[in-house]
């Protein structure tokens, strides 16, 4: 027989607009099933949940493109744009693609 509980403890959608609804193991949690798959520098081991995932932020609104935590590493300061793997890799920031040869700056 089953005992009478609080409705709130599995409807959690009444625990008000600041509860958490979503409750993870984020130990167990697959990256890839987001739109920011962890790849490079980020699957690093030194790289933690709360680096980009702050107190009282909801998990989705967390940092998505490069500029949006790396943009005191930006050493073009915002000339070349916000487009970042267009020369860089994910693994490193120093690992470049970018071929001057190519360019009309060659």
């Amino acid at each position: 027989m089953k005992t009478k509980q609080d409705c709130a403890t599995c409807h959690t959608e009444h625990k008000g607009r600041d509860a958490n609804i979503v409750v993870l193991d984020e130990s167990k949690f697959n990256h890839v099933q987001t739109d920011f798959a962890l790849k490079g520098g980020h699957a690093n081991e030194k790289v933690v949940c709360k680096d980009c995932h702050k107190p009282k932020v909801k998990f989705r609104d967390a940092p998505n493109s490069c500029v949006s935590c790396h943009k005191k590493d930006d050493k073009h300061k915002n000339s070349l744009g916000d487009k970042c793997a267009d020369c860089h890799v994910e693994k490193s920031w120093k690992e470049i693609t970018f071929d001057h040869s190519k360019s009309d700056f060659p």
